[in-house]
């Protein structure tokens, strides 16, 4: 997600709990710690939160972004009574924007939909699909510093095919790839 930010905007900070190997990371961070005086000054925080911790994310991109904040999350994700109290009620975000087009991710693995994978409990290759949808999630600052209050609803076109460049995705991981000696 970065690498793809950092094509359109002139400064990513990127960092996260684990090293992936991307020469644009700025390092290895826990967002939900106390930044203090290092805050980093950002105009957007953009993330794809863990889905247990991702109320507590928003928050924090709430405190830190200048302009806004826009999180990748499971569509049922705007659902729950606490997430509600503890969120949304005082924060609306100001667009719901779900994916029309599933996007394929396993275990927080981004797949290609046109690359089969190896099924291990059939021992087959199959097209990665998923039953789970997701959505974009956006807050942004009005010109008065504030967050907008209006939700907005809208979709995000099947645009993947048109869209997608080579290298996009990642290539597929070793526990996906099929078995050698495999027979299909």
């Amino acid at each position: 997600m970065a690498k793809v930010l950092a094509e359109e905007f002139a400064g990513v900070h990127a960092t996260d709990v684990h090293e992936y190997g991307w020469d644009g990371q700025d390092g290895v961070a826990d967002f939900l710690i106390d930044w203090g005086q290092d805050v980093p000054k950002v105009d957007w925080v953009i993330t794809n939160p863990p889905f247990r911790l991702g109320a507590e994310f928003i928050r924090q991109g709430l405190r830190y972004a200048r302009r806004g904040v826009a999180v990748l999350v499971r569509t049922s994700f705007v659902e729950g009574v606490e997430r509600y109290d503890t969120l949304f009620q005082a924060s609306p975000e100001a667009f719901v924007l779900p994916f029309v087009e599933r996007v394929a991710m396993w275990k927080g693995v981004l797949l290609d939909p046109d690359v089969k994978v190896w099924d291990a409990e059939r021992g087959t290759m199959k097209s990665p699909t998923s039953a789970t949808s997701y959505a974009w999630l956006v807050w942004r600052r009005g010109e008065d510093g504030q967050f907008t209050s209006d939700t907005r609803f809208g979709r995000i076109p099947p645009w993947r095919r048109l869209l997608t460049r080579p290298g996009d995705y990642p290539p597929v991981p070793a526990h996906l790839r099929r078995p050698e000696g495999a027979l299909l």
